[in-house]
């Protein structure tokens, strides 16, 4: 696919990972976000908390102090950024 970033990765099943979250128009997280809605990734250390077309970030936890969520990786959809 011309003009996206292929990012390799590793799937540890049931494991959850700490990661940095951005956002512009959406830029902290709150209750309603966990368990339900996937966030797509902005980059290799990042999620995107604008993108949830085709996002597998499941979260968890997060410190909107620190500006971290604790993510479950969904083992389905593809992985684009």
């Amino acid at each position: 696919m011309a003009g996206v970033d292929w990012i390799p990765v590793t799937l540890a099943r049931d494991a959850v990972i700490r990661i940095n979250f951005a956002g512009t128009t959406k830029t902290t997280l709150a209750q309603a976000d966990l368990y339900k809605t996937k966030f797509d990734l902005s980059d290799q250390v990042t999620i995107n908390l604008d993108d949830t077309t085709g996002g597998m970030c499941m979260v968890i936890g997060y410190d909107n102090t620190k500006q971290t969520a604790d993510v479950v990786i969904s083992t389905t959809g593809q992985v684009l950024v």
